[in-house]
């Protein structure tokens, strides 16, 4: 069984570059499971009496961390983001599926949206807007830059070729 991606290919359509979510997706599991780590260690501080609670402190945190590491990874599995030779696509869900399509000649603009830290640890949103009020959103995609350069130049393939 393929993605969503390979499974929705017409005739003669290939996919010429995936895009994939960013790592900072696991960022709230990492921050719960250092908020454990820095409890045990602050363990040490406390009398021997109150060692069981630290540990069960400790085990609540890592547990929540741990349902958003599942969650994210879930996240992480769930999405596809592709361009094709003919289109764009970005799919999310698990359970229920939500995809977003465009042709590349219904395109008329890429754009990147990158804060300060997405910038920093190469992340963002790139925001592809087609003809009337058509709009595909990819966030927290891992290099957005070079997804949009893929893109671009797809859709200029695609207007050299006059493919349909």
């Amino acid at each position: 069984m393929g993605t969503y991606v390979e499974e929705s290919l017409a005739t003669g359509e290939e996919v010429l570059h995936r895009g994939k979510l960013h790592w900072i997706i696991h960022s709230m599991s990492f921050g719960w499971f250092a908020a454990a780590v820095v409890v045990l260690i602050a363990g040490v501080l406390v009398p021997e009496s109150l060692q069981l609670y630290v540990w069960i402190a400790a085990g609540v945190l890592a547990l929540i961390g741990l349902g958003f590491l599942i969650t994210s990874m879930l996240r992480q599995i769930s999405t596809d983001y592709a361009v094709t030779n003919k289109r764009i696509v970005a799919k999310h869900g698990f359970v229920s599926r939500d995809t977003s399509e465009q042709r590349l000649d219904k395109i008329e603009s890429v754009e990147v949206v990158q804060s300060f830290l997405g910038r920093l640890l190469n992340y963002g949103t790139v925001e592809v807007n087609g003809t009337g009020t058509a709009e595909t959103i990819f966030r927290r995609v891992a290099e957005p830059v070079s997804f949009r350069t893929y893109v671009n130049d797809a859709i200029e393939r695609n207007n050299l070729s006059g493919a349909t």
